[in-house]
Protein backbone atom coordinates (compact mmCIF):
# COMPACT_ATOMS: atom_id res chain seq x y z
CA UNK A 1 0.00 0.00 0.00
CA UNK A 2 1.61 3.27 -0.88
CA UNK A 3 1.44 6.64 0.94
CA UNK A 4 -1.47 7.40 -0.91
CA UNK A 5 -3.10 4.84 -0.09
CA UNK A 6 -2.43 4.71 3.33
CA UNK A 7 -3.68 8.43 4.18
CA UNK A 8 -6.63 8.35 2.31
CA UNK A 9 -7.65 5.60 4.67
CA UNK A 10 -8.25 7.89 7.25
CA UNK A 11 -11.14 9.19 6.04
CA UNK A 12 -12.82 5.60 6.05
CA UNK A 13 -15.17 4.31 8.54
CA UNK A 14 -15.30 7.28 10.28
CA UNK A 15 -18.27 7.62 13.48
CA UNK A 16 -21.25 9.79 11.95
CA UNK A 17 -19.80 12.66 14.67
CA UNK A 18 -16.42 12.84 12.63
CA UNK A 19 -18.31 12.76 9.56
CA UNK A 20 -20.27 15.52 10.73
CA UNK A 21 -17.45 17.87 11.73
CA UNK A 22 -15.84 17.73 8.46
CA UNK A 23 -19.56 18.52 7.03
CA UNK A 24 -19.47 21.77 9.43
CA UNK A 25 -16.33 22.82 7.49
CA UNK A 26 -17.79 26.72 6.22
CA UNK A 27 -18.34 26.75 2.47
CA UNK A 28 -16.26 29.62 1.93
CA UNK A 29 -12.83 27.48 1.53
CA UNK A 30 -14.47 25.33 -1.10
CA UNK A 31 -14.01 26.15 -4.87
CA UNK A 32 -14.36 23.98 -7.87
CA UNK A 33 -10.71 21.88 -8.05
CA UNK A 34 -8.94 22.87 -10.24
CA UNK A 35 -8.50 26.51 -9.07
CA UNK A 36 -6.41 25.58 -5.79
CA UNK A 37 -3.71 24.93 -8.71
CA UNK A 38 -3.77 28.29 -10.31
CA UNK A 39 -1.78 30.66 -7.83
CA UNK A 40 1.42 28.90 -8.39
CA UNK A 41 1.31 29.87 -11.88
CA UNK A 42 -0.18 33.37 -11.72
CA UNK A 43 2.06 36.04 -12.99
CA UNK A 44 5.00 37.27 -10.35
CA UNK A 45 4.19 40.46 -11.05
CA UNK A 46 0.30 40.76 -9.99
CA UNK A 47 -0.83 41.61 -6.78
CA UNK A 48 -4.39 41.57 -7.10
CA UNK A 49 -7.84 40.71 -9.34
CA UNK A 50 -10.86 42.21 -10.35
CA UNK A 51 -13.69 40.01 -11.81
CA UNK A 52 -17.32 40.07 -12.86
CA UNK A 53 -20.00 38.21 -12.78
CA UNK A 54 -23.20 38.47 -15.14
CA UNK A 55 -26.05 36.81 -17.29
CA UNK A 56 -24.54 37.18 -20.75
CA UNK A 57 -27.72 36.60 -22.52
CA UNK A 58 -29.40 39.67 -25.01
CA UNK A 59 -32.33 40.59 -25.25
CA UNK A 60 -34.14 39.42 -21.90
CA UNK A 61 -34.56 41.99 -19.12
CA UNK A 62 -33.22 39.74 -15.88
CA UNK A 63 -34.34 40.44 -12.39
CA UNK A 64 -31.41 40.93 -10.02
CA UNK A 65 -31.96 38.37 -6.70
CA UNK A 66 -30.28 35.75 -4.35
CA UNK A 67 -26.87 37.20 -3.60
CA UNK A 68 -27.58 38.73 0.01
CA UNK A 69 -28.65 34.69 0.91
CA UNK A 70 -25.65 33.16 -0.86
CA UNK A 71 -22.94 35.74 1.07
CA UNK A 72 -25.03 34.94 4.61
CA UNK A 73 -24.84 31.57 3.89
CA UNK A 74 -21.27 31.17 2.32
CA UNK A 75 -19.04 33.75 3.69
CA UNK A 76 -20.58 34.70 7.46
CA UNK A 77 -19.06 31.52 8.89
CA UNK A 78 -15.64 32.29 9.65
CA UNK A 79 -12.97 29.50 9.44
CA UNK A 80 -10.92 27.85 11.85
CA UNK A 81 -7.68 26.11 12.24
CA UNK A 82 -9.24 22.75 12.61
CA UNK A 83 -11.05 23.65 8.89
CA UNK A 84 -8.04 24.25 7.25
CA UNK A 85 -6.40 21.59 8.33
CA UNK A 86 -8.39 19.04 7.65
CA UNK A 87 -9.12 20.66 4.64
CA UNK A 88 -6.08 20.34 3.78
CA UNK A 89 -5.55 16.71 4.60
CA UNK A 90 -8.53 16.19 2.04
CA UNK A 91 -6.66 18.18 -0.90
CA UNK A 92 -4.04 16.02 -0.80
CA UNK A 93 -5.21 13.00 -1.42
CA UNK A 94 -7.97 14.49 -3.72
CA UNK A 95 -4.98 15.46 -6.15
CA UNK A 96 -2.33 13.28 -5.04
CA UNK A 97 -0.45 15.91 -4.08
CA UNK A 98 0.57 17.79 -0.75
CA UNK A 99 2.09 21.12 -2.17
CA UNK A 100 -1.03 21.66 -4.16
CA UNK A 101 -3.08 23.30 -1.59
CA UNK A 102 -1.98 26.95 -0.28
CA UNK A 103 -2.20 26.30 3.49
CA UNK A 104 -0.29 29.19 4.49
CA UNK A 105 -2.74 31.27 2.90
CA UNK A 106 -5.60 30.12 4.54
CA UNK A 107 -3.02 29.89 7.29
CA UNK A 108 -3.63 33.60 7.22
CA UNK A 109 -6.91 33.93 6.55
CA UNK A 110 -7.76 32.19 9.97
CA UNK A 111 -4.76 33.90 11.82
CA UNK A 112 -4.89 37.24 10.37
CA UNK A 113 -8.13 37.53 8.81
CA UNK A 114 -10.37 36.10 12.05
CA UNK A 115 -11.06 33.44 9.21
CA UNK A 116 -13.49 35.81 6.74
CA UNK A 117 -12.11 35.93 3.18
CA UNK A 118 -10.70 38.90 2.21
CA UNK A 119 -12.29 40.29 -0.90
CA UNK A 120 -14.89 43.34 -1.82
CA UNK A 121 -17.70 42.37 -3.27
CA UNK A 122 -20.18 45.03 -4.83
CA UNK A 123 -23.68 44.31 -5.96
CA UNK A 124 -26.65 45.88 -8.29
CA UNK A 125 -29.54 46.31 -5.42
CA UNK A 126 -31.94 42.96 -4.94
CA UNK A 127 -35.19 43.44 -6.70
CA UNK A 128 -34.06 45.47 -9.87
CA UNK A 129 -34.13 44.71 -13.50
CA UNK A 130 -31.34 45.26 -16.19
CA UNK A 131 -30.78 44.31 -19.13
CA UNK A 132 -29.10 40.97 -19.78
CA UNK A 133 -24.86 41.56 -20.80
CA UNK A 134 -25.48 44.26 -17.19
CA UNK A 135 -22.58 43.06 -14.84
CA UNK A 136 -24.90 42.08 -11.23
CA UNK A 137 -21.65 42.02 -9.22
CA UNK A 138 -17.87 42.17 -9.13
CA UNK A 139 -15.41 40.77 -6.92
CA UNK A 140 -11.79 42.24 -5.88
CA UNK A 141 -8.60 41.59 -4.13
CA UNK A 142 -6.68 44.29 -2.23
CA UNK A 143 -3.42 45.05 -4.13
CA UNK A 144 -1.88 45.64 -0.67
CA UNK A 145 -2.06 41.97 0.12
CA UNK A 146 -1.17 40.34 -3.04
CA UNK A 147 -0.77 36.94 -0.71
CA UNK A 148 -4.44 37.15 -1.49
CA UNK A 149 -4.75 37.77 -5.07
CA UNK A 150 -6.13 34.17 -6.13
CA UNK A 151 -9.62 34.50 -4.01
CA UNK A 152 -11.47 36.74 -6.65
CA UNK A 153 -11.23 33.90 -8.51
CA UNK A 154 -11.73 31.30 -5.97
CA UNK A 155 -15.32 32.80 -4.62
CA UNK A 156 -16.64 32.17 -8.14
CA UNK A 157 -17.66 29.08 -7.60
CA UNK A 158 -19.90 30.01 -4.56
CA UNK A 159 -20.67 33.60 -5.87
CA UNK A 160 -21.82 32.22 -9.43
CA UNK A 161 -24.65 30.08 -7.59
CA UNK A 162 -26.70 33.85 -7.68
CA UNK A 163 -27.93 32.50 -11.30
CA UNK A 164 -30.65 30.49 -9.98
CA UNK A 165 -32.31 32.71 -7.82
CA UNK A 166 -32.02 35.13 -10.51
CA UNK A 167 -33.51 33.31 -13.38
CA UNK A 168 -36.12 32.26 -11.04
CA UNK A 169 -37.12 35.85 -10.40
CA UNK A 170 -36.58 36.62 -13.92
CA UNK A 171 -38.86 33.64 -14.67
CA UNK A 172 -41.51 34.56 -12.10
CA UNK A 173 -41.42 38.22 -13.21
CA UNK A 174 -42.68 36.78 -16.76
CA UNK A 175 -45.39 34.86 -15.57
CA UNK A 176 -46.34 37.83 -13.09
CA UNK A 177 -46.91 39.79 -16.28
CA UNK A 178 -48.71 37.09 -18.31
CA UNK A 179 -51.29 37.01 -15.14
CA UNK A 180 -51.31 41.07 -15.65
CA UNK A 181 -52.32 41.11 -19.09
CA UNK A 182 -54.62 38.62 -18.88
CA UNK A 183 -56.21 40.16 -16.00
CA UNK A 184 -56.12 43.60 -17.90
CA UNK A 185 -58.38 41.55 -20.34
CA UNK A 186 -60.78 39.92 -18.52
CA UNK A 187 -60.71 40.96 -14.54
CA UNK A 188 -61.66 44.42 -12.87
CA UNK A 189 -58.36 44.00 -11.14
CA UNK A 190 -55.07 43.62 -11.75
CA UNK A 191 -53.41 42.13 -8.79
CA UNK A 192 -52.01 39.08 -9.92
CA UNK A 193 -50.14 37.95 -6.60
CA UNK A 194 -52.42 34.99 -5.32
CA UNK A 195 -52.56 33.99 -9.03
CA UNK A 196 -49.95 31.33 -8.89
CA UNK A 197 -48.78 29.15 -5.90
CA UNK A 198 -45.43 27.79 -5.38
CA UNK A 199 -45.87 23.55 -5.44
CA UNK A 200 -42.22 23.49 -5.56
CA UNK A 201 -40.81 22.28 -2.55
CA UNK A 202 -40.90 18.33 -3.54
CA UNK A 203 -39.72 18.89 -6.99
CA UNK A 204 -36.39 20.29 -6.74
CA UNK A 205 -32.88 18.12 -5.75
CA UNK A 206 -32.36 19.84 -2.67
CA UNK A 207 -34.09 21.58 0.08
CA UNK A 208 -31.46 24.20 -0.58
CA UNK A 209 -32.92 24.87 -3.98
CA UNK A 210 -36.57 24.74 -2.72
CA UNK A 211 -35.65 27.93 -0.18
CA UNK A 212 -33.45 29.92 -2.61
CA UNK A 213 -35.90 29.37 -5.91
CA UNK A 214 -38.82 29.52 -3.62
CA UNK A 215 -37.96 32.89 -2.06
CA UNK A 216 -37.33 34.17 -5.45
CA UNK A 217 -40.32 33.52 -6.69
CA UNK A 218 -41.96 35.34 -3.69
CA UNK A 219 -40.83 38.59 -5.12
CA UNK A 220 -43.84 38.55 -7.30
CA UNK A 221 -46.17 36.03 -6.08
CA UNK A 222 -48.06 35.84 -2.55
CA UNK A 223 -49.02 32.26 -2.70
CA UNK A 224 -46.69 29.40 -1.35
CA UNK A 225 -46.75 25.99 -0.08
CA UNK A 226 -42.90 26.07 -0.40
CA UNK A 227 -42.07 26.09 3.79
CA UNK A 228 -38.42 26.55 3.27
CA UNK A 229 -38.79 29.41 1.87
CA UNK A 230 -41.38 31.54 2.97
CA UNK A 231 -40.82 31.02 6.77
CA UNK A 232 -36.87 30.04 7.31
CA UNK A 233 -35.30 31.40 3.98
CA UNK A 234 -36.80 34.87 4.45
CA UNK A 235 -36.30 35.03 7.78
CA UNK A 236 -32.73 33.61 8.65
CA UNK A 237 -31.91 35.38 5.05
CA UNK A 238 -33.39 38.46 4.85
CA UNK A 239 -35.28 39.20 7.87
CA UNK A 240 -38.45 39.22 6.21
CA UNK A 241 -41.08 37.24 8.64
CA UNK A 242 -43.70 35.35 6.69
CA UNK A 243 -43.25 36.61 3.22
CA UNK A 244 -46.26 34.45 1.61
CA UNK A 245 -49.43 32.56 2.40
CA UNK A 246 -51.17 28.80 2.24
CA UNK A 247 -54.59 27.38 2.55
CA UNK A 248 -56.39 24.23 3.55
CA UNK A 249 -55.91 22.05 1.19
CA UNK A 250 -56.83 18.43 0.98
CA UNK A 251 -54.45 15.49 -1.58
CA UNK A 252 -55.02 12.55 -2.88
CA UNK A 253 -54.16 10.45 0.46
CA UNK A 254 -57.14 12.29 2.03
CA UNK A 255 -59.69 11.81 -1.14
CA UNK A 256 -58.24 7.78 -1.68
CA UNK A 257 -58.64 7.12 2.30
CA UNK A 258 -62.27 7.39 2.10
CA UNK A 259 -62.93 4.93 -1.33
CA UNK A 260 -63.77 4.83 -5.05
CA UNK A 261 -67.43 4.55 -4.63
CA UNK A 262 -70.05 7.74 -5.51
CA UNK A 263 -71.41 7.12 -2.03
CA UNK A 264 -67.55 7.19 -0.46
CA UNK A 265 -66.64 10.52 -2.14
CA UNK A 266 -69.92 12.05 -1.53
CA UNK A 267 -68.90 11.89 1.74
CA UNK A 268 -65.23 13.17 1.53
CA UNK A 269 -66.64 16.50 -0.31
CA UNK A 270 -69.27 16.86 2.55
CA UNK A 271 -66.09 16.18 5.13
CA UNK A 272 -64.84 18.88 3.59
CA UNK A 273 -67.74 21.29 3.33
CA UNK A 274 -68.50 20.43 7.04
CA UNK A 275 -64.92 21.30 8.05
CA UNK A 276 -63.31 23.83 5.82
CA UNK A 277 -66.26 25.72 3.74
CA UNK A 278 -66.05 28.72 6.71
CA UNK A 279 -67.36 32.45 5.74
CA UNK A 280 -64.42 34.12 4.10
CA UNK A 281 -62.58 31.06 3.95
CA UNK A 282 -60.97 29.10 1.04
CA UNK A 283 -61.46 25.10 0.62
CA UNK A 284 -58.65 23.57 -2.12
CA UNK A 285 -60.07 20.28 -3.38
CA UNK A 286 -58.12 17.39 -5.52
CA UNK A 287 -61.06 15.44 -7.16
CA UNK A 288 -59.50 13.61 -9.70
CA UNK A 289 -58.38 10.56 -7.42
CA UNK A 290 -61.51 8.46 -9.09
CA UNK A 291 -63.78 10.10 -11.55
CA UNK A 292 -63.21 13.94 -11.73
CA UNK A 293 -66.39 14.54 -13.68
CA UNK A 294 -68.00 12.56 -11.25
CA UNK A 295 -67.06 14.54 -7.93
CA UNK A 296 -67.46 17.94 -9.98
CA UNK A 297 -71.31 16.60 -10.45
CA UNK A 298 -71.30 16.14 -6.81
CA UNK A 299 -69.74 19.38 -5.93
CA UNK A 300 -72.46 21.20 -8.00
CA UNK A 301 -75.05 19.62 -6.39
CA UNK A 302 -73.49 21.03 -3.32
CA UNK A 303 -73.61 24.35 -4.60
CA UNK A 304 -75.74 25.82 -2.36
CA UNK A 305 -74.39 24.53 0.64
CA UNK A 306 -71.16 26.30 -0.11
CA UNK A 307 -72.32 29.50 -0.93
CA UNK A 308 -74.53 29.54 2.03
CA UNK A 309 -71.22 29.08 3.75
CA UNK A 310 -69.55 31.95 2.60
CA UNK A 311 -66.32 30.26 1.64
CA UNK A 312 -64.32 29.83 -1.65
CA UNK A 313 -64.34 26.00 -3.13
CA UNK A 314 -61.41 25.82 -5.53
CA UNK A 315 -61.97 22.53 -7.52
CA UNK A 316 -58.10 21.26 -8.42
CA UNK A 317 -58.17 18.54 -11.15
CA UNK A 318 -54.22 17.05 -10.73
CA UNK A 319 -54.38 14.84 -14.21
CA UNK A 320 -55.25 15.12 -17.38
CA UNK A 321 -55.85 17.38 -20.63
CA UNK A 322 -56.26 21.23 -19.04
CA UNK A 323 -57.28 22.11 -22.69
CA UNK A 324 -59.91 19.84 -22.36
CA UNK A 325 -61.05 19.63 -19.19
CA UNK A 326 -60.89 23.38 -17.96
CA UNK A 327 -63.65 24.09 -20.62
CA UNK A 328 -65.81 21.29 -18.87
CA UNK A 329 -65.60 22.23 -15.39
CA UNK A 330 -65.56 25.83 -16.36
CA UNK A 331 -69.77 25.16 -17.59
CA UNK A 332 -70.50 22.78 -15.13
CA UNK A 333 -69.76 25.46 -12.13
CA UNK A 334 -71.09 28.24 -14.03
CA UNK A 335 -74.50 26.23 -14.00
CA UNK A 336 -74.14 25.02 -10.92
CA UNK A 337 -73.33 28.41 -8.90
CA UNK A 338 -73.89 30.70 -11.19
CA UNK A 339 -71.99 34.21 -12.27
CA UNK A 340 -71.61 37.53 -12.83
CA UNK A 341 -70.77 39.47 -15.07
CA UNK A 342 -67.31 41.85 -14.74
CA UNK A 343 -67.28 45.33 -15.96
CA UNK A 344 -65.20 43.88 -19.21
CA UNK A 345 -68.03 41.43 -20.21
CA UNK A 346 -66.58 38.77 -18.96
CA UNK A 347 -67.66 35.62 -16.37
CA UNK A 348 -66.94 35.96 -12.83
CA UNK A 349 -67.96 32.21 -11.04
CA UNK A 350 -69.52 32.33 -7.54
CA UNK A 351 -67.40 30.83 -4.38
CA UNK A 352 -65.97 28.68 -6.59
CA UNK A 353 -62.76 28.32 -9.24
CA UNK A 354 -60.38 25.70 -10.62
CA UNK A 355 -56.67 25.61 -9.86
CA UNK A 356 -54.69 23.82 -12.26
CA UNK A 357 -51.65 22.26 -11.38
CA UNK A 358 -49.83 20.12 -13.58
CA UNK A 359 -47.37 20.62 -15.88
CA UNK A 360 -47.68 24.58 -15.42
CA UNK A 361 -44.50 26.83 -16.86
CA UNK A 362 -44.98 30.27 -18.10
CA UNK A 363 -45.56 29.00 -21.85
CA UNK A 364 -48.96 26.47 -20.53
CA UNK A 365 -49.97 29.06 -18.26
CA UNK A 366 -50.63 31.44 -20.99
CA UNK A 367 -51.74 29.22 -23.40
CA UNK A 368 -54.48 28.13 -20.38
CA UNK A 369 -55.10 31.37 -19.56
CA UNK A 370 -55.88 32.38 -23.25
CA UNK A 371 -58.63 29.35 -23.12
CA UNK A 372 -60.21 30.47 -20.10
CA UNK A 373 -60.47 34.59 -21.48
CA UNK A 374 -61.77 33.10 -24.94
CA UNK A 375 -64.58 30.73 -23.38
CA UNK A 376 -65.61 34.41 -21.60
CA UNK A 377 -64.48 33.36 -18.17
CA UNK A 378 -62.54 36.01 -16.44
CA UNK A 379 -58.71 34.38 -15.35
CA UNK A 380 -60.13 35.43 -11.65
CA UNK A 381 -61.63 31.89 -12.18
CA UNK A 382 -58.63 29.84 -12.48
CA UNK A 383 -55.40 29.43 -9.99
CA UNK A 384 -52.54 27.85 -10.94
CA UNK A 385 -50.11 25.49 -9.24
CA UNK A 386 -46.72 24.98 -10.42
CA UNK A 387 -43.92 22.59 -8.68
CA UNK A 388 -41.01 21.85 -11.37
CA UNK A 389 -42.15 24.08 -13.75
CA UNK A 390 -41.37 27.04 -11.20
CA UNK A 391 -38.24 26.09 -9.69
CA UNK A 392 -36.55 23.37 -11.67
CA UNK A 393 -36.59 24.08 -15.46
CA UNK A 394 -33.89 26.45 -15.84
CA UNK A 395 -29.96 26.28 -15.81
CA UNK A 396 -26.79 28.16 -15.84
CA UNK A 397 -27.15 28.08 -19.64
CA UNK A 398 -30.66 29.70 -19.56
CA UNK A 399 -29.17 33.70 -19.45
CA UNK A 400 -25.83 32.00 -20.04
CA UNK A 401 -24.12 33.12 -16.18
CA UNK A 402 -20.47 33.87 -16.13
CA UNK A 403 -17.65 35.06 -14.00
CA UNK A 404 -15.12 36.54 -15.84
CA UNK A 405 -11.22 38.00 -14.83
CA UNK A 406 -11.30 41.67 -16.35
CA UNK A 407 -8.56 43.30 -14.71
CA UNK A 408 -5.23 42.61 -12.95
CA UNK A 409 -3.15 44.99 -10.60
CA UNK A 410 0.46 44.70 -11.04
CA UNK A 411 3.41 45.91 -8.57
CA UNK A 412 2.97 49.28 -9.85
CA UNK A 413 -0.23 49.60 -8.88
CA UNK A 414 -1.74 49.86 -11.81
CA UNK A 415 -5.08 48.21 -12.84
CA UNK A 416 -4.22 46.57 -16.57
CA UNK A 417 -7.34 45.08 -18.67
CA UNK A 418 -7.81 41.39 -19.56
CA UNK A 419 -10.17 39.75 -21.23
CA UNK A 420 -11.44 36.86 -23.15
CA UNK A 421 -12.19 36.70 -26.67
CA UNK A 422 -12.50 33.25 -28.45
CA UNK A 423 -12.64 32.77 -32.15
CA UNK A 424 -14.55 29.58 -31.52
CA UNK A 425 -17.57 31.39 -30.15
CA UNK A 426 -17.91 35.46 -30.13
CA UNK A 427 -20.69 35.54 -28.08
CA UNK A 428 -18.48 33.92 -25.15
CA UNK A 429 -15.88 37.38 -25.55
CA UNK A 430 -16.44 39.06 -22.22
CA UNK A 431 -15.07 43.17 -21.25
CA UNK A 432 -11.89 44.09 -20.19
CA UNK A 433 -11.21 46.82 -17.28
CA UNK A 434 -12.89 47.53 -14.03
CA UNK A 435 -16.61 47.44 -14.25
CA UNK A 436 -18.85 49.87 -12.68
CA UNK A 437 -22.69 50.52 -13.55
CA UNK A 438 -24.39 53.93 -13.10
CA UNK A 439 -27.92 54.84 -14.00
CA UNK A 440 -29.10 58.18 -15.30
CA UNK A 441 -31.08 60.90 -13.11
CA UNK A 442 -31.97 62.34 -16.34
CA UNK A 443 -33.24 59.17 -18.68
CA UNK A 444 -32.73 56.21 -16.42
CA UNK A 445 -30.46 54.74 -18.63
CA UNK A 446 -28.18 51.86 -17.32
CA UNK A 447 -24.84 51.65 -18.23
CA UNK A 448 -22.15 49.38 -18.04
CA UNK A 449 -18.39 50.68 -18.20
CA UNK A 450 -14.48 50.53 -17.59
CA UNK A 451 -13.81 52.47 -14.61
CA UNK A 452 -9.94 53.31 -15.44
CA UNK A 453 -10.91 54.41 -18.82
CA UNK A 454 -14.22 56.01 -19.32
CA UNK A 455 -15.10 59.16 -16.86
CA UNK A 456 -18.22 59.20 -15.05
CA UNK A 457 -19.92 62.29 -14.07
CA UNK A 458 -21.32 61.94 -10.80
CA UNK A 459 -24.16 64.94 -11.26
CA UNK A 460 -25.97 62.92 -13.69
CA UNK A 461 -25.08 59.26 -13.33
CA UNK A 462 -25.50 57.35 -9.99
CA UNK A 463 -23.47 54.43 -9.04
CA UNK A 464 -25.71 51.22 -8.94
CA UNK A 465 -23.14 49.00 -7.78
CA UNK A 466 -23.40 49.00 -3.66
CA UNK A 467 -20.66 47.07 -0.99
CA UNK A 468 -22.45 43.79 -0.82
CA UNK A 469 -19.36 41.68 1.46
CA UNK A 470 -16.31 43.39 2.52
CA UNK A 471 -13.47 42.19 4.46
CA UNK A 472 -9.70 43.42 4.79
CA UNK A 473 -7.24 42.30 7.18
CA UNK A 474 -7.72 44.14 11.11
CA UNK A 475 -11.45 44.14 10.78
CA UNK A 476 -13.24 42.20 13.42
CA UNK A 477 -15.82 40.94 11.10
CA UNK A 478 -16.93 41.50 7.82
CA UNK A 479 -19.27 44.39 6.70
CA UNK A 480 -22.70 42.40 4.67
CA UNK A 481 -25.00 44.28 3.04
CA UNK A 482 -28.71 42.97 5.44
CA UNK A 483 -31.47 44.15 3.34
CA UNK A 484 -35.07 43.55 4.20
CA UNK A 485 -37.60 41.23 1.59
CA UNK A 486 -40.24 43.43 2.00
CA UNK A 487 -38.09 46.73 0.55
CA UNK A 488 -36.64 44.26 -2.40
CA UNK A 489 -40.12 43.07 -2.85
CA UNK A 490 -41.47 46.06 -2.87
CA UNK A 491 -39.35 47.69 -5.83
CA UNK A 492 -39.61 44.39 -7.78
CA UNK A 493 -43.02 45.19 -7.88
CA UNK A 494 -42.87 48.60 -8.70
CA UNK A 495 -43.06 50.02 -12.31
CA UNK A 496 -39.54 51.39 -11.89
CA UNK A 497 -37.74 49.74 -9.81
CA UNK A 498 -34.44 51.39 -10.10
CA UNK A 499 -36.22 54.47 -9.53
CA UNK A 500 -38.04 52.62 -6.54
CA UNK A 501 -34.83 51.83 -4.76
CA UNK A 502 -32.69 55.16 -5.49
CA UNK A 503 -36.43 57.15 -3.82
CA UNK A 504 -35.80 54.31 -0.50
CA UNK A 505 -32.32 55.03 -0.14
CA UNK A 506 -33.10 58.75 -0.43
CA UNK A 507 -30.43 59.28 -3.67
CA UNK A 508 -33.22 61.10 -5.40
CA UNK A 509 -36.50 63.13 -4.60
Amino acid sequence: MNAEQMFANQFKNLTWQERMRIAAIPNSIKSDSYKYTHDSVYRDDVTAMFAYGLPRATGVITTVFGLQQIILDFLSKPLNQEDVDIFAKLLSVHFGDETIFNKPMWDKIVNECNGYIPVKIRALPEGIRVQGGITHYTVETDPKYPEFRQLASHVETILLHDWYPSTIATNSYQMMQSIKGLQAISSDVVSPGFSVVDFGFRGVPTIENAGVGGLANALYFDASDNIEAVLFNSIVFYNGGVTSYSVRASEHVVQTMYGPTALDQAKYIDRIIDIWCKEGKIASVVLDGYNLEREVNYVCKRAPRIKESGARFVCRPDSGNPMVWIPILLKKLAAAFGYVENSKGYKVLNNVAVLWGDGIDAHTMQDIGRLVTDLGYSIDCLVFGSGGGLLQKVSRDTFSWAQKGCAYCKTDNVWYPMSKDPITDPGKKSADGRRGVFVSKITGEVIDVDIDNQKIDSSEWIDLLQDVYFYSPGMDEPYIRDEKFDDIKERARSINPIQTYLKQKNMID
